[in-house]
């Protein structure tokens, strides 16, 4: 059974700060704390593209903020296909563009195992954890 893809921002790296959660076509109410240096994105449900992928887009394009690293906590995905993994190379290439740092942290099975065979483990910055990705 396919899970929704949710994301869930969270501004600092101690997990505290506001938070902004979308699903879908859902809106975004961003709340960022500028003087953070990094912003941490919670990542839930199954990445397998769509709408919801357009959405994330779609979000990733309108932050704004000085923070220059850019963490998704991907504890909480569930199954991943090659649209998720374009929807992660898309974020990943928009935010070197913008001169921010793109680090993925606690990856699960699934992504992981994806990652590594399509070698994408020489793209990605990858941590074990939210505090380790936060000192990176």
């Amino acid at each position: 059974m396919s899970q929704d893809f949710k994301y869930e921002q969270v501004s600092g790296a101690s997990g505290t700060g506001g938070e902004s959660v979308m699903s879908g076509k859902s809106g975004v109410n961003e709340t960022n704390s500028s003087s953070s240096s990094e912003i941490i994105i919670n990542l839930s449900g199954d990445l397998m593209g769509g709408v919801p992928a357009m959405d994330f887009q779609t979000y990733l394009n309108n932050l704004h903020s000085d923070s220059n690293k850019i963490i998704f906590d991907c504890s909480g995905v569930g199954l991943v296909n090659s649209s998720g993994l374009g929807m992660l190379v898309a974020a990943h290439t928009h935010l070197k563009n913008a001169n921010k740092t793109l680090i993925l942290c606690s990856v699960g099975r699934s992504l992981s195992s994806l990652v590594k065979m399509t070698h994408l483990d020489k793209v990605f910055i990858i941590s074990d954890n939210c505090q380790s990705a936060a000192k990176l």
